[in-house]
């Protein structure tokens, strides 16, 4: 298969060029039960929530959301050649 794993140099390339990545801002919850258990959820803030509930007193994070893969790829293998 051609293909490059980047998962970890992602992390890494997140910090140094932020710019390859589509970044959203707001709360974050893991769900414990239900069918969503396992899975990260976020709360951009669009809601207006009515009554306590799980979502109010979080920080706000940024989550990449999408990245520009051949910029990234292109990223990895000119590193990793150096």
């Amino acid at each position: 298969m051609e293909a490059v794993y980047v998962h970890d140099a992602a992390a890494l390339a997140a910090v140094l060029r932020p710019e390859l990545f589509t970044w959203h801002e707001g709360s974050a919850l893991v769900a414990c039960h239900g069918p969503f258990r396992g899975r990260s959820l976020v709360d951009e803030g669009n809601k207006n929530w009515v009554g306590m509930n799980d979502w109010q007193g979080r920080p706000a994070i940024r989550v990449a959301t999408k990245v520009d893969a051949k910029a990234l790829t292109e990223l990895v293998l000119e590193r990793m050649s150096a």
